[in-house]
């Protein structure tokens, strides 16, 4: 799941480590589960916090 919300940053213009950081963070405070869609938008609300 991971994979694919990393690709969807990447599409989003955030570079690879930003993108990296914030998906490492979300799964330390979520696990590994949750769905794409919750996955990318915790990410997002790091990247742009």
């Amino acid at each position: 799941m991971h994979g694919a919300a990393y690709g969807a940053l990447r599409q989003l213009g955030f570079r690879e480590t930003a993108s990296k950081q914030a998906l490492a963070k979300v799964r330390s405070l979520r696990g590994p589960g949750g769905t794409l869609e919750e996955v990318v938008r915790e990410a997002l609300a790091v990247l742009t916090t």
